[in-house]
């Protein structure tokens, strides 16, 4: 069973959550994580990189200079690569990187990464009170009394005041805040904390409640 605080805004401790043995029992899936981070970070390329072959270069293919009895090396064209202007050997073309990924294995990745941050006691389930505008300084404050160092991930629900937390979390450098069904792994990974509102704590639950793809003998070692 895994226990984790439920503090205010003022950072005081008000109550707790409990997870049970299912959620934090097993070993983390390493190689669950590695899949969905390689994708991730693949699909973020445009592929737009592009440069000329000796064949695509403008200029002529006409030899510069006879082969011998000038004293100069020898040359074939200007185009070469060798020669200012020149094409570029082996040159980069636009091209898709993105990887595809089975959504059971998105999901399960996303499960594996919120249940690695458990098993660290990285995880704060906040209880916001009613909030009639954005306050920067008050989430910048409850940072600081929750002790939570680094970047810390705000994970929000789906109540009246997710838009005015948004608004007020954005001007702080090292916090970032996602709703719970835009949440991902590599989001996730990407933050030392995590810090779930109250009304996103049934979607972390769900997400911990799926189950991961088998893992291969192999790999396990049987």
């Amino acid at each position: 069973m895994k226990t984790v605080p439920v503090r205010d805004m003022t950072g005081a401790r008000v109550g707790e959550e409990q997870f049970d043995d299912a959620s934090v029992g097993q070993p983390v899936r390493q190689d669950i994580l590695h899949a969905a981070v390689v994708a991730y970070l693949a699909n973020q390329r445009q592929g737009t990189a592009a440069a000329k072959t000796r064949a695509e270069v403008s200029g002529s293919g006409r030899k510069p200079w006879r082969q011998k009895g000038t004293g100069r090396a020898r040359a074939g064209e200007i185009r070469s690569p060798v020669w200012r202007h020149g094409g570029v050997v082996f040159a980069p073309k636009p091209r898709d990187y993105r990887v595809a990924l089975p959504k059971r294995v998105r999901q399960a990745a996303l499960r594996e990464a919120v249940r690695d941050r458990l098993m660290r006691d990285r995880v704060t389930i906040l209880a916001i009170g009613a909030m009639e505008r954005p306050k920067t300084r008050a989430f910048a404050s409850f940072l600081k009394a929750s002790d939570i160092e680094g970047s810390a991930l705000f994970v929000l629900g789906a109540d009246p005041a997710t838009r005015t937390v948004e608004m007020s979390i954005r001007n702080l450098r090292n916090a970032r805040s996602v709703r719970a069904e835009q949440l991902h792994a590599y989001g996730v990974l990407a933050h030392d904390h995590l810090v779930v509102v109250q009304a996103a704590l049934p979607a972390i639950r769900r997400i911990l409640a799926s189950e991961p793809p088998a893992q291969r003998a192999e790999e396990t070692g049987q």
